[in-house]
């Protein structure tokens, strides 16, 4: 019998884990691990056929775990767990060896469908590498994990990356380094990982562009070289090395010998020919039709834009349902520290962005200090800029933002205007595509969510703390919030019993009255409520901000109701980079309308074991009263 191991900390998701696989109890066995240096011990001590492992852990995470499989136990394949998985990534590494990479929560008839197959192939006969170098790159860019990778290739071969944050920061390889050093290490096979801590010594950052668009480039010059290994090379042709255009021949006086020299093809800032043109398109719509998620996209499009119209920062606004006439930054890409940052809002009235909106038309201004407003002074002026275009982006016939490119060089973009314009028309569909897509993949993580909190309370360890906290943890993963709390009623007021964030856990020694906060308001009313500004709020209570230290900004409260009545809350704050809207209200309430059925059978199970214990004894004292010789006094 094969055996599989299970590495997560979460205590709650083992057991229901474990609970799915009891169905294939006669095909495998297993083995269960709280962290990384756990699973390292079992390995160790017994065969392990198949590995599943959650990435984020406290002791020996998730991917130090695979880096040291990939060095001692490189034949075992393995399902990587994270919060922070996308289409893009799991095909990534699924092309470079590890067989998936699941979302949490996680469907888990997908996952023991991958288990399954994964035990099946386990010993066909070939080697199935558990991990690869941009597998690697992935997941710690998907972690912001700051640490040192020791790469060993096959032979002697031998480089090194740094990563700072989960953003790749330097590479070297031999002679190589930067760039060059980082494909060279993507195109090892069967390679070895080994993690180490960041230098503390000062290392130069020569790697700027997104590990999305590294990946993407070490791929493509491996399957090239693959290729061009395959087919033949054409012996050269002395006529055409006689006839090449781009070779001009010169007249050496001192010498009297004809030397050659290749003319390099010097183009213009902003002017483009036809071939380029095609050439960037064919590119840019490859990458839109690929699956990365929307930040990735936005920067491998502008990456390759950026390599013949040479802008100095872009910025994709979108327009603010919840605000009206104020837009968010989406995305940008700049060289050096802008003073804008992702999240932040303009109002935009009366400004030339106002124009572009309304006039749904491209506009350029050659000569940004013209400019007056707040936000075109914010945006373009004060970063240093010379000149910039904005767009529209459209979705259904209706303006949702707008695309700006700006440049610190005068006179770029008119050649490039048409360009832009088709290049938009594209990234506003995708843009549109991933927001209903974001939606679809909410739906079903609440789905999925309920569905575990549906075994949980099937489960014969049914625990209704370990179902609270899970929940709670699967809010936290999925709505990108920085905190939550979910507060039951106790007579007149609301008490915390579960919180995430270090530094909201003191809330717990509060009580809020019913009517106090936003929690105290949701419990009252018994209806949800979405509170973006808080400071704009008649239902803000700051006391707790005021105790706590932390400060809440924005707000998403629904009630726990049973039996039509509200039993408690689960509050949300802070969503990261946006605003909340409908969407993550009626996902929030969904996971809440789960919640409030466990508590409820938690509290028919004790009233079921407290009628059990009664019955039992009233029927010890019965059997005293009939048998006291032998029963005693005790």
């Amino acid at each position: 019998m094969k055996n599989l191991l299970i590495v997560d900390d979460e205590e709650t998701l083992i057991i229901i884990m474990k609970a799915r696989f009891d169905d294939y109890k006669d095909q495998f066995s297993v083995f269960t691990a709280r962290n990384g240096k756990e699973a390292v011990k079992i390995l160790e001590s017994t065969v392990i056929d198949f590995v599943v492992t959650d990435i984020k852990m406290q002791e020996m995470d998730g991917i130090e775990l695979l880096a040291y499989m990939s060095a001692k136990f490189p034949h075992i394949p393995a399902i990587a767990i994270s919060a922070f998985s996308t289409p893009e990534i799991e095909k990534t590494l699924e092309k470079m060896g590890t067989l998936r990479v699941l979302d949490k929560p996680m469907d888990l008839d997908m996952l023991a469908n991958t288990v399954i197959k994964g035990l099946e192939s386990s010993y066909d006969g070939g080697r199935i590498s558990c991990v690869s170098v941009s597998s690697f790159f992935r997941l710690i860019e998907m972690e912001e994990k700051t640490c040192l990778l020791e790469v060993h290739g096959e032979g002697q071969k031998r480089g090194f990356l740094y990563f700072n944050q989960g953003e790749m920061y330097d590479a070297t390889c031999g002679d190589l380094q930067g760039e060059p050093a980082a494909f060279e290490m993507i195109a090892w096979d069967n390679a070895q990982l080994y993690i180490k801590n960041f230098p503390k010594e000062k290392t130069q950052k020569r790697i700027n562009k997104p590990i999305a668009s590294i990946v993407m480039e070490g791929i493509r010059l491996k399957d090239e070289a693959a290729e061009a290994k395959m087919g033949e090379s054409p012996e050269p042709d002395p006529v055409a090395e006689i006839t090449d255009e781009s070779v001009v021949y010169e007249f050496d006086e001192d010498s009297e010998t004809v030397s050659t020299e290749e003319v390099p093809q010097v183009q213009e800032p902003g002017k483009i020919d036809g071939a380029t043109q095609v050439e960037l398109i064919e590119k840019i719509f490859k990458i839109i039709n690929s699956k990365l998620r929307a930040g990735e996209l936005f920067q491998a499009i502008l990456n390759e834009f950026q390599s013949v119209v040479p802008f100095d920062l872009a910025i994709m606004l979108a327009k603010d349902d919840s605000r009206p006439g104020y837009l968010t930054v989406v995305d940008l890409m700049a060289g050096g520290k802008p003073t804008i940052s992702r999240g932040a809002s303009y109002p935009y009235q009366d400004s030339i962005i106002d124009t572009v909106l309304k006039q749904q038309t491209t506009l350029i201004v050659d000569d940004v200090r013209s400019l007056s407003s707040g936000v075109e002074k914010e945006l373009f002026a004060n970063q240093g800029l010379a000149s910039c275009l904005l767009t529209p982006l459209m979705a259904g016939g209706v303006v949702t933002g707008i695309l700006a490119l700006a440049a610190k060089t005068p006179d770029i973009f008119y050649d490039v205007r048409g360009l832009i314009e088709s290049i938009t028309n594209g990234l506003s569909l995708v843009v549109e595509r991933n927001r209903l897509s974001a939606e679809v993949v909410k739906q079903k993580q609440a789905l999925d969510t309920t569905k575990e909190i549906g075994r949980a309370l099937a489960s014969s360890t049914f625990d209704i703390g370990k179902v609270l906290k899970y929940s709670m943890d699967m809010i936290r993963k999925i709505m990108d919030v920085e905190a939550g709390s979910l507060l039951l009623k106790v007579q007149n007021e609301l008490k915390a019993v579960i919180v995430f964030n270090n530094k909201v856990e003191s809330i717990k020694k509060f009580r809020l009255k019913i009517g106090e906060g936003i929690a105290g308001y949701v419990a009252e009313k018994g209806k949800s409520i979405i509170v973006n500004d808080t400071q704009k709020s008649s239902h803000f209570f700051s006391g707790i901000d005021n105790q706590t230290g932390f400060k809440t900004r924005s707000a998403l409260c629904v009630p726990l109701i049973s039996k039509e009545k509200v039993i408690g809350v689960i509050e949300v704050l802070n969503k990261i980079n946006e605003d909340f809207d409908t969407g993550d209200e009626d996902l929030l309430q969904s996971i809440a309308d789960s919640v409030s059925i466990a508590i409820e059978s938690a509290r028919l199970y004790k009233e079921a074991d407290s009628i059990a214990e009664r019955e039992q004894g009233i029927r010890r004292e019965l059997l005293k009263s009939m048998f006291p010789m032998k029963f005693g006094n005790s």
